[in-house]
């Protein structure tokens, strides 16, 4: 007979019907006792078991969320190390090895099994689950143990706060097993307090899985021996079925004469990289009777050597210098060598790792009677400064070539320096100038609140950008682009101001030119469709805001197609230019005329009383225009027909406003011309 079985078993079966008869036949079966949890999608089951821990897992393979081998898959993900067993109606012996090579414990056909196998088989798995767990952590905490071996090892379950430490641990610390107590304190308690934060930050970070490993340096006390370095390392061997960790093991190893030599080599290199950085010359000697060949570690520095590098000869030094600089140095050498002739010289040389960079070497004889006996010399890096001399012709060069003038003051505004193109753009002289205030190119056009907020953006941002008049020599004024920068020292200290700038009065003129094309009618110069309706746009705006009125007018010319058609186009187009003079003398400056196409003009009136101030300007339009026009010789005669609406009683925008005065423009000519019409809403309704 089977033994009892007692376990928590969470079925994840979505058929009603099958969880019913799995149920039934675990209620059913003899010396047996379960406690059945029953989800039916796998998302309940993650759910399920992040909450709950079965002892077992039945997991249907066909769920609305997931079916096959990808559920499996979610399943032994979501169980971690709980045993796995597979329901199916597949019945298929390769598809049953799948399952079990993807993570399950056991796969059972539905149909095809009775109470007693299916008890069986969980018994089977949970001990199968629990051996496995067993021998996994064993071997992992052993094969760890091995990694470190000759170290010392401490082995923590996480749960308790227990620890073991093993016998070559307690040897290092200099302890017997009583003097240490197995718990995770009496290893806090043995690191340096001033370690212990960082210690335990970078532990708690690989529990978290911040880190993929855990290894720190630190101190730790020694009985009667103080302090002393150890590498501490460590790994966790054991999780729970949500990846919390339940067991570490790890090594103690005594670092404390590599940390010594470490911290006392850093302080020697240091040292010595400081005194080199300070000196910035290597040395270098020459036996004449050896012909052996030493260097300083500063020359090796700047041939880019390292330290054990052997130059064996002169030879071998020389081929670092740059191609043509080697026959100099060579000639240099071999006469200070023969005659004790001193050299320094400024060459190039290509270091080990291909920079390219200047140097200055030395060298003068040392002799014992009349026999020269040694040449030593030395070698410095001059790069920055062969740099610092080319930036500096090349910036004498640009500040001599560019287009853009260029003035130089003083932290008292007083011009030190300036450029030819400054002469060009200004007229003066670098003579007339310098010494002087650069307010001798002031316009006048701008006033003293201009100059106050320039400065204080110098003073607040470093620098000031913008346009600005300015007067030249001969008077002419002009417009020019400016930027102008303070220049500080190495300790912030403000030294100089440099302004760039250039004469943009022609670009200005040009872009003035190009925009009033673009918003001005060419026949009659009065503002076009586009700048209209920007004016309309704002005109409305400003009128929401202080609730008040603004007309617009469509005017459109009687008689004036048979003039243009029988006298001709000139004459037409003097006749047009004509009545827009007319028409501008009737309005006020805020007011706009615009020609908007052919004979038809618009009239915008912005902030009116009421209607009677527009039918007031369009009856003096109207009676203008109807006075007899002197054009070639003849007197011509025309009249217009006018629309108005009202804002906001005819239109909130401008489409409506538009579209109503048209209409009543349409209307006055519908009415025998020469007349002027308010928009009515009856007017659109018999449109």
């Amino acid at each position: 007979m089977l033994q009892r079985v007692n376990c928590r078993i969470l079925l994840v079966e979505d058929d009603e019907s099958d969880a019913h008869l799995l149920r039934q036949l675990l209620k059913n079966a003899a010396n047996s006792s379960f406690e059945i949890a029953w989800v039916k999608s796998l998302s309940d089951a993650q759910q399920h078991l992040r909450e709950n821990v079965p002892d077992v897992v039945l997991l249907d393979l066909t769920l609305p969320d997931s079916s096959g081998l990808d559920t499996v898959h979610a399943g032994r993900t979501a169980a971690g190390a709980l045993p796995l067993i597979v329901l199916t109606g597949h019945d298929d012996a390769e598809f049953a090895l799948q399952t079990l090579e993807a993570g399950a414990q056991d796969y059972l056909v539905k149909g095809a099994f009775e109470a007693d196998d299916l008890i069986r088989t969980i018994r089977y798995a949970i001990s199968r689950a629990k051996l496995e767990q067993r021998l996994y952590e064993a071997e992992e905490r052993w094969r760890f143990a091995l990694e470190g071996a000759g170290d010392g090892v401490w082995d923590w379950n996480i749960q308790t706060d227990e620890i073991e430490f093993s016998k070559r641990l307690r040897d290092m610390l200099r302890c017997d097993a009583d003097e240490m107590e197995q718990h995770f304190n009496e290893w806090k308690s043995r690191v340096h307090p001033e370690d212990l934060p960082r210690v335990a930050t970078d532990m708690q970070e690989y529990l978290d899985g911040k880190s993929s490993s855990y290894q720190n340096e630190h101190r730790l006390h020694i009985k009667n021996d103080g302090w002393k370095w150890t590498l501490h390392r460590g790994m966790v061997v054991s999780r729970n079925a949500e990846g919390k960790p339940l067991r570490m093991i790890g090594t103690y190893a005594d670092i404390e004469r590599l940390k010594r030599a470490e911290q006392e080599l850093q302080r020697s290199e240091a040292f010595l990289k400081q005194t080199q950085q300070i000196s910035q010359i290597g040395g270098w000697e020459y036996d004449t009777a050896t012909q052996h060949l030493r260097w300083t570690e500063e020359t090796y520095r700047i041939h880019e050597l390292p330290g054990d590098y052997n130059p064996n000869d002169v030879s071998g030094a020389i081929r670092f210098y740059a191609p043509l600089d080697q026959a100099i140095i060579e000639r240099a050498f071999k006469r200070v060598v023969e005659f004790g002739e001193p050299y320094d010289l400024e060459l190039q040389l290509v270091g080990a790792k291909g920079t390219r960079k200047w140097i200055r070497t030395t060298g003068q004889a040392e002799r014992i009677g009349n026999k020269i006996t040694r040449v030593f010399g030395s070698i410095k890096d001059i790069t920055e400064r062969k740099q610092a001399e080319e930036m500096m012709r090349l910036s004498e060069t640009v500040f001599n070539a560019v287009d853009e003038a260029i003035l130089v003051s003083d932290v008292d505004n007083r011009v030190i320096a300036v450029n030819p193109a400054f002469t060009r753009v200004t007229g003066y002289t670098p003579e007339e100038v310098i010494g002087g205030n650069p307010r001798i190119l002031s316009s006048g056009r701008h006033d003293a609140e201009f100059y106050r907020e320039m400065w204080q953006q110098l003073a607040s941002h470093g620098s000031w950008n913008g346009e600005i008049w300015n007067r030249r020599k001969n008077g002419e004024l002009y417009v020019e682009w400016s930027s102008i920068k303070q220049v500080r020292d190495a300790h912030g200290k403000l030294t100089h101001y440099v302004a760039a700038f250039s004469d943009i009065t022609a670009r200005k003129a040009g872009e003035e030119s190009i925009r009033h094309q673009a918003q001005y009618d060419a026949l009659t110069d009065l503002p076009n469709r586009l700048l209209l309706f920007d004016r309309m746009r704002q005109a409305l705006a400003q009128a929401k805001r202080d609730k008040t009125r603004v007309a617009l007018m469509y005017i459109d010319l009687d008689k004036f197609k048979p003039i243009n058609d029988n006298l001709g186009h000139a004459v037409g187009d003097q006749l047009l230019q004509e009545v827009a003079e007319r028409m501008q003398g009737c309005m006020r400056a805020v007011d706009t005329v615009a020609r908007i196409g052919g004979d038809e003009f618009v009239v915008l009136l912005p902030s009116i009383e009421d209607e009677q101030d527009a039918l007031t300007v369009a009856e003096k339009i109207r009676f203008a225009l109807n006075q007899p026009f002197a054009i070639a010789g003849q007197s011509l005669n025309i009249s217009s027909s006018t629309g108005i609406a009202i804002y906001p009683e005819h239109g909130s925008n401008e489409d409506e406003l538009t579209g109503n005065a048209d209409i009543a423009m349409y209307h006055a000519k519908q009415s025998g011309r020469n007349n002027v019409k308010l928009f009515q809403k009856e007017m659109r309704s018999s449109d």
